[in-house]
Order: C-alpha cells, then sequence, then structure tokens
C-alpha cells in the first residue's frame, strides 16, 4: 500500500501554486480543467473545478484544486482533531526557513529537532493549512561488530552432557 496524494481545496489558487512551488519545491507537472458535468459523475456535486497537480521526485502528488463553490472553514491549530497537517520531506531545511521567512509566510514552529535528530519546521500555507517540513537526519555510515545477545551468550557457555544411562551411573561391573 503507497499514499499517491493529497488535495487541497482553495479559492486562491495562484496563492497556493506558487507556496508550495517556489518557496517548497515541488514541481507542476499537470494542469486539467474539469467541467460540472464530470464533476458531478464523480462526486455528486455541481462544480467546475481546475486542478493543479504538484509533485516531488518520486511522483507523490499534491492537488491545489480551484472551484467557485467551496464551504470555507477557520483555520485549524495543531491539537484540532480530524486530519491535522501535511508532511513535507526536504533536502535542506534551512533554505525553505529562508524562503519562508522572506515571503513572510507564518512560520509556527521555527527549525527544532526530534527524538531521532530529525530538523523540522511547523508554518502555514497562504490558506492556513498546517504543514510540517522536516529534514530527516542522515547518520553517518559507521561500522559496527556484532555484540552476542545475552540469549547467545548463554547458549555458547552451556556444556552439553551426555544423558544419564544406567551404564553411566552404575558403571561397568
Amino acid at each position: 500500500m503507497k499514499i499517491e496524494g493529497c488535495r487541497i481545496i482553495t479559492t486562491r489558487r495562484e496563492n497556493l501554486v506558487r507556496f508550495y512551488t517556489k518557496i517548497i519545491g515541488l514541481k507542476l507537472v499537470e494542469e486539467i480543467a474539469e467541467d460540472e458535468e464530470y464533476i458531478y459523475r464523480l462526486i455528486g456535486e455541481t462544480s467546475a473545478m481546475r486542478i493543479y497537480r504538484l509533485a516531488d521526485d518520486s511522483g507523490t502528488y499534491l492537488e491545489i484544486v480551484a472551484s467557485a463553490k467551496v464551504n470555507i472553514r477557520p483555520a485549524r491549530g495543531l491539537l484540532d482533531t480530524g486530519i491535522n497537517h501535511l508532511v513535507i520531506a526536504v533536502d535542506n531545511i534551512e533554505e525553505v526557513y529562508n524562503r519562508l521567512s522572506n515571503e513572510g509566510s507564518k512560520i509556527m514552529r521555527a527549525i527544532t529537532e526530534d527524538r531521532y535528530h530529525n530538523k523540522i519546521i511547523y508554518c502555514a500555507d497562504p490558506d492556513g493549512n498546517i504543514i510540517q517540513l522536516i529534514e530527516r537526519f542522515k547518520e553517518k555510515k559507521q561500522q559496527t561488530k556484532k555484540i552476542k545477545t545475552t540469549a547467545e551468550s548463554e547458549k555458547s557457555s552451556v556444556v552439553k552432557k551426555k544423558p544419564l544411562t544406567i551404564k553411566s551411573i552404575i558403571g561397568n561391573k
């Protein structure tokens, strides 16, 4: 199983497409105009949509969908129920942080390090959707020698004994 993508519905497509391509670094790979009839057949709602498909190098995508008919809801917080935030892995978090700062983006939590030594930022896109950016910790390759577990040590130190027999107890008489 693999998650292939995510969709954000917006009334401000230009702002979101620019944010995710210019600041975050996704690539615009497809732009699709869908008519009302087709959308109604798919989801049971009548609304023409313009879909901007952005993708990373692996093909995982984020769709920015512009529609005149949307339900606007208030921005969410990090402890709200439901789908809470989108996580995007980046190669250089400092560069992305600088772009966010230079653009005046809302940074909810500056660069911090989690217990696994990953660097993370929480920010919001222009629509207020929460984004976690993460630069994964790259561990240096070290030569490791195998350490015996307790069970392996006990196993190797056990002396195998011959089973007891009447002959071994009484001896040769």
